[in-house]
């Protein structure tokens, strides 16, 4: 039995919340996703929101034979769908889709979300985001989190034209906790979480950080007897 957990916090700074989280765990294959809208672009939150929704609502309507090949395509289709009612709007998405069974996990993201493993309350993440100090050499964490341009990304998921995802197939122990975070909480250096891994225990850990003046999400998939304290 998997479950899905999903916290977020609405920055101090920010007007509106404007990150997206959903999950869903079939039979055969599982979907996760996490977005953040840009700020400094009209509509984004719901440009952002509404692609998501939508995008999961089309993998959702293959049924049993939905499968990874379906992502793309559905990708496109969702995009081409909603473009036009949002004419400058922009964000960034993950999607994580696991294979129930063969338990290989495909991930397809523009922007700065980011997806990680989880063990003794830290988190190692697996993807780099689209980050301008990526671009400029950041040789580590500590530099992609606390550089003075963490915010700009060179490659998003923008209404007016849509670039083809970057796509990476992982191999995450999937008997260990799962995160999918938006830049908000990743740049809190050294990103980590409580050892109780409840929605209590997470809102309270997101209060807790030092920055919390942009949106914070994050998505923990989890075994429900498994708060990724250590290896079993």
């Amino acid at each position: 039995m998997i479950e899905g957990i999903i916290t977020s916090l609405k920055g101090s700074l920010r007007d509106s919340y404007q990150d997206y989280a959903n999950f869903h765990i079939g039979e055969n294959a599982e979907i996760w996703i996490v977005a953040d809208g840009a700020t400094n672009a009209k509509d984004s939150g719901e440009f952002i929101s509404l692609f998501c929704a939508s995008l999961l609502g089309s993998l959702l309507s293959w049924g049993d034979r939905l499968a990874v090949k379906h992502v793309p395509d559905a990708i496109n289709m969702t995009h081409e769908k909603i473009k036009r009612r949002f004419i400058c709007a922009k964000g960034s998405f993950l999607l994580l889709f696991i294979d129930k069974k063969t338990d290989v996990q495909h991930c397809f993201y523009l922007g700065d979300c980011r997806v990680g493993q989880v063990m003794d309350g830290a988190i190692t993440w697996h993807t780099q985001p689209h980050s301008l100090p990526l671009a400029l050499g950041a040789l580590d964490e500590q530099q992609l989190c606390l550089h003075s341009q963490r915010h700009v990304v060179f490659r998003q998921l923008t209404a007016r034209r849509l670039e083809k995802p970057d796509y990476l197939q992982l191999s995450l122990n999937l008997s260990l906790p799962v995160v999918l975070a938006t830049d908000g909480f990743w740049c809190n250096h050294p990103a980590a979480l409580p050892d109780e891994l409840s929605s209590e225990a997470l809102i309270t850990h997101l209060n807790g950080q030092k920055n919390t003046s942009d949106d914070m999400t994050i998505v923990i998939r989890r075994h429900p007897n498994d708060n990724g304290a250590t290896l079993s």
